[in-house]
């Protein structure tokens, strides 16, 4: 999980350096893109990190679901 993000980070740094830029301040279009990048990447990693966090509460919820079912059946 760490990693995933680690990478999301890296790219909205680096999206950020490249679009902010000096030279580049004085475009509004550049300004927009990278909002709309940095909403981007935001989202993506939120959505990640939800995943990756319901993922692993399904899993052990069906593992206390088939331990509960055996400890029935016996």
């Amino acid at each position: 999980p760490n990693s995933s993000l680690h990478i999301y980070t890296s790219c909205y740094l680096l999206f950020s350096t490249l679009l902010l830029a000096p030279h580049s301040i004085q475009s509004i279009n550049n300004f927009d893109l990278f909002f709309r990048v940095s909403t981007g990447m935001a989202v993506l990693a939120t959505r990640h990190i939800i995943h990756i966090q319901t993922r692993t509460k399904l899993r052990g919820a069906v593992k206390r679901g088939l331990h509960k079912s055996l400890l029935q059946t016996q």
